[in-house]
């Protein structure tokens, strides 16, 4: 047997050969037991770590010249004995040899031929091991100390000076890939910063099942953790992604089983999760302020668009562009309480197509009973309600103005999970802010409206017909103004009272109104009069017009009555005042009712 010195000498140069490499991996760990095996003139050679808190053992490495034995490649709280080494039969001659290290335990299981190995040869290479290893452990010790400060000054200086999460988290695979090329690992993220990246990433999955996936617990006790599988034979690795407000997700980084993993590696991995997790923090926080920056900006742009807006149709189309722009919406719907309509609520224009038919209408039926009851918003990705309709996605959104609820906007796409929270949440500061513009407008409107409208029937004024009259002059070719008056009205109001005289007017503006369309403006003229002004309408259609309505007003009006009609037109190029169109069409009217009345006259 060699001298001591000589086995000083081998663990001199197994350990120049370690310090040379990267890592302490099993590999090298083979390579230092087969020259231990040549020394020692040994069949077998295993080193197995062993952990006290568990009573268990892990066979790191082995080198064997006899294939008939092999032994247990993980024993787990046994006796350690030696019966309890092998998978079959157990070799005649077996040495334990116990090496204490200074943060855990290995020990040689050696077995040779029948030339037993003396107890002194025994020791002193007890000794020998423990002093290498101390050694080795030591150097290596500061080598990766000395690796992982240097990577992790490196890295954080490139992700702390990142403005984005798909930069930092581009730093971080790259930063991975070069400390663990052999391992395979993945960044388990939230949807909301995983969804859209090409890197190794995993979506986390949220459960309420017990047990909890490791990588669940991780995230949300954001303690980290390593899960054996022996089965597989492998452990995982998970450290929290974290930064000084929240845990943001979970490194997983998969190791064999049998690699060495040193406590300063782990303290790699957690120091480097938490890194990332600030500098995650840092660009969420930035992009955070810029989005609230471009929301403010959104919003005051938008709010002095709907200042300068005219009309509530232009209003609430702004509006509706805006939200579609924002969110990518396929419908979306503005919905008025209106107390002065005789139904529920009013549909405004601006809306999409779909509220303009019955679907739509059902629809905003449906959640305007619940904004009713609630009075909050809504907001889901998955409305079962909505099935029926083909979307699936809905943010409901209530438009109150002084504590007063005016009705409410709806937001919908066909896809599941459509609409993010952040633009929920800017949709609904851009619906408190347009509920004043579109109040404003309506009432603006409204007085507008009230202006030029006669408050009994709801027709134009004779001052409207004749400022309409007087700009039609200025710039048209012809027009045609069409004289009423109702025949013995006076007899209806002495016979069936003046409310009764009041439905009247107001059935026979109606049917004039139903009858003219968007052709010309019906105003009342006075009293049981009114007028009908048709531009750009020649003579012989307006008088067809005419006499479309001396036919309906008999059967649109109760009591029934009839109507005498005078008509007077002009042409360009014609010497023509408003005021003797108006005397035209008076004189004919005045015939017409001296002829017997319930005829039309032109003049």
């Amino acid at each position: 047997m060699k001298e001591n010195h000589e086995l000083q000498l081998l663990y001199y140069d197994i350990i120049t050969d370690m310090l040379k490499q990267e890592r302490l991996d099993n590999e090298l760990i083979e390579k230092m037991l087969r020259r231990l095996s040549e020394y020692l003139e040994t069949d077998y050679l295993a080193l197995y770590l062993h952990f006290e808190t568990t009573n268990s053992l892990r066979l790191l490495a082995s080198v064997s010249h006899l294939k008939q034995y092999e032994p247990e490649e993980f024993i787990s709280n046994k006796d350690l004995i030696a019966d309890h080494f092998f998978k079959g039969k157990k070799p005649e001659y077996v040495r334990f040899i116990p090496i204490q290290l200074e943060k855990s335990s290995v020990l040689f299981l050696l077995y040779d031929k029948p030339v037993s190995l003396t107890e002194q040869v025994l020791l002193q290479l007890r000794e020998e091991t423990e002093k290498a290893f101390s050694i080795v452990e030591r150097i290596w010790n500061k080598m990766l100390q000395q690796k992982y400060n240097t990577l992790l000054l490196d890295t954080s200086m490139k992700m702390l000076m990142a403005h984005d999460k798909s930069e930092v988290l581009h730093q971080m695979v790259e930063a991975l890939e070069s400390v663990y090329q052999d391992y395979s690992f993945h960044l388990i993220l939230t949807l909301e910063y995983g969804a859209t990246s090409t890197l190794p990433i995993k979506i986390l999955k949220y459960s309420d099942t017990l047990p909890m996936p490791v990588s669940t617990e991780v995230f949300m006790t954001g303690k980290f953790q390593i899960e054996v599988e022996s089965e597989q034979g492998i452990k995982t690795v998970y450290a929290p992604i974290a930064g000084e407000q929240s845990v943001y997700g979970v490194l997983e980084l998969i190791v064999p089983i049998t690699d060495y993993f040193p406590l300063q590696e782990q303290q790699f991995i957690e120091e480097f999760a938490f890194l990332s997790g600030k500098a995650l923090e840092k660009t969420m926080l930035y992009e955070d302020s810029l989005s609230q920056v471009s929301e403010l900006t959104l919003l005051n742009n938008t709010i002095h668009d709907l200042n300068a807006a005219l009309k509530l149709e232009e209003l609430t189309e702004l509006i509706r562009k805006q939200i579609m722009k924002i969110t990518g919406a396929t419908e979306v719907g503005f919905i008025y309480f209106d107390e002065k309509s005789d139904k529920d609520f009013d549909i405004l224009t601006g809306s999409t197509a779909l509220f303009q038919g019955i679907q739509g209408q059902q629809l905003a039926n449906e959640y305007k009973v619940k904004i009713m009851k609630t009075r909050e918003a809504i907001f889901t990705g998955n409305a079962t309600e909505l099935e029926k309709y083909g979307y699936q996605s809905v943010m409901v959104i209530p438009m109150v103005y002084s504590g007063l609820s005016m009705g409410f906007a709806i937001v919908l796409h066909k896809n599941a999970y459509y609409f993010g929270f952040e633009n929920f949440k800017l949709i609904v500061s851009l619906m408190q802010d347009s509920a004043l513009a579109i109040s404003n407008t309506i009432l603006k409107e409204r007085l507008q409206t009230t202006v030029i409208t006669d408050y009994l029937t709801q027709v134009y004024t004779r001052r409207y017909l004749e400022e309409t009259i007087n700009d039609h002059e200025e710039n048209g070719a012809t027009g045609v103004l069409l004289l009423f008056d109702i025949d013995n009205f006076k007899s209806v109001n002495d016979t069936y009272g003046h409310h009764v005289g009041d439905r009247v007017l107001k059935q026979t503006a109606s049917v004039m109104e139903k009858a003219i369309g968007n052709d010309g403006v019906v105003a009342r003229w006075g009293g049981e009069e009114f007028a009908v002004y048709l531009p750009e309408l020649a003579l012989r259609d307006a008088q067809r017009s005419a006499g479309k309505i001396r036919e309906q007003i008999p059967l649109g009006t109760d009591p029934s009555i009839t109507v005498s009609c005078g008509i007077s037109s002009w042409y360009r190029g014609e010497h023509v005042t408003q005021e003797s169109l108006f005397k035209r069409a008076d004189q004919a009217l005045y015939q017409a009712k001296s002829k017997g009345k319930n005829r039309i006259l032109t003049l």
